[in-house]
């Protein structure tokens, strides 16, 4: 729910700078341009594409991206559930771009990129508000699950601006459909072009489980799905029940808020899941409308999504009993929920993370809204041992 620059979608190395590309210090040395083919800095994955105006929205899930050469291959992302994103968000007339994660590569020993989606897609085209289910073609279909496509494309064609990176352009511009409806997409390496400008990432929170944590609070280090995090004195570690000394350690489920510097997630806000609330659920995050505090819906205009593909550019929420509302990072009632949420709708994004049924409707386990730095608990600078 952060408004703060987090990842740029592209396949992208490490960044001296902030924004998403990074400054000209070699990524395979850190000793600049033209040094030996040694790789000790990681290479961050990026995603962009090209503006295409025929589209509100076109969500696909991106699975894997894979570097392949004549003898082997190297995962650079890997997401068995999908990673959803709106390729739309990322063909602006402006360059945006997403992080997928990073590795210590060579990109010069790999001749292409392999990258692996779920084979159905939801398409809304401009001026709609609903979409359509469209499959890629059978000719993409992953030999070895045919519930996935495959798109591949040559490495070493684009002249990369700034540091190495490694951009996977998704090329919307240049997808098509067959009189079947089925999707006919094309890929390409981007060039990195704008990059390097923090405006041009877009925001994204990142869950998953601590590991690799090295340093002493509250100067640490970790990784969670592949991305480096660092922690400093600014950075507020949460637990999520709002209980006290909030304490980094490997094997712990965290969502992470930061934002992108020198390659790197600088983490501005850290949650631990002590109550076991970051599951893989499905998550709406947008502006609301059509409240009723009684019934306990709303309506999500819908701006990120993640492990759903939307049916629309709205989702329908609904809430039970158990579900838990928590108002400017503070537990509260379902009716101190809506009022506070009614007070300020304009400009109060809700997040919403639950169940998504058949019919597209979403029943939330969690519904949030407003700041989160309102949570107990916490602490500056890594937190506090256990």
């Amino acid at each position: 729910m952060n408004t703060q620059y987090l990842y740029g979608l592209a396949l992208a190395t490490t960044m001296v700078a902030a924004g998403c590309g990074g400054s000209n210090t070699d990524a395979t040395t850190g000793a600049g341009a033209g040094a030996p083919s040694r790789v000790s800095t990681p290479v961050p994955t990026l995603a962009t594409s090209n503006y295409d105006k025929r589209f509100n929205h076109f969500y696909v899930k991106v699975i894997a991206v894979d570097l392949i050469n004549s003898t082997t291959a190297r995962r650079v992302f890997n997401n068995p559930l999908g990673q959803v994103l709106d390729v739309t968000t990322i063909g602006q007339t402006v360059p945006k771009f997403l992080l997928l994660g990073s590795s210590s590569i060579n990109l010069n020993s790999f001749s292409s990129v392999k990258v692996t989606l779920a084979k159905k897609t939801t398409v809304i085209n401009a001026g709609l508000t609903k979409g359509v289910v469209r499959n890629f073609a059978p000719q993409f279909n992953n030999p070895s699950n045919l519930n996935q496509s495959i798109v591949t494309f040559p490495l070493g064609t684009a002249t990369v601006v700034g540091a190495p990176k490694l951009v996977v352009n998704m090329g919307l511009n240049h997808w098509s459909f067959d009189s079947k409806g089925e999707v006919h997409p094309s890929m390409s390496q981007g060039d990195g072009r704008g990059s390097d400008d923090p405006n041009g990432c877009e925001a994204e929170d990142n869950k998953g489980i601590v590991s690799g944590l090295t340093g002493t609070a509250p100067t640490q280090i970790f990784s969670i799905n592949g991305i480096t995090v660092n922690t400093d004195a600014n950075t507020v570690i949460v637990n999520n029940d709002n209980s006290a000394n909030p304490a980094l350690a490997n094997g712990e489920r965290v969502e992470v808020t930061g934002t992108l510097v020198n390659g790197s997630v600088l983490a501005t806000r850290i949650q631990i899941d002590v109550q076991h609330d970051l599951e893989d659920d499905a998550e709406a995050d947008g502006l609301a409308s059509n409240l009723d505090a009684t019934a306990g819906t709303l309506t999500i205009t819908i701006q990120k999504a993640k492990n759903f593909l939307p049916t629309g550019t709205t989702i329908n929420v609904a809430t039970t009993a158990t579900t838990k509302f928590v108002l400017n990072g503070a537990v509260v009632s379902q009716a101190d929920f809506f009022t506070g949420l009614a007070a300020g709708l304009a400009t109060m994004e809700v997040e919403a993370e639950g169940s998504v049924d058949a019919n597209g409707l979403l029943t939330a386990v969690t519904l949030k809204a407003g700041s989160e730095d309102g949570d107990g608990g916490g602490s500056g600078g890594g937190g506090g041992p256990h």
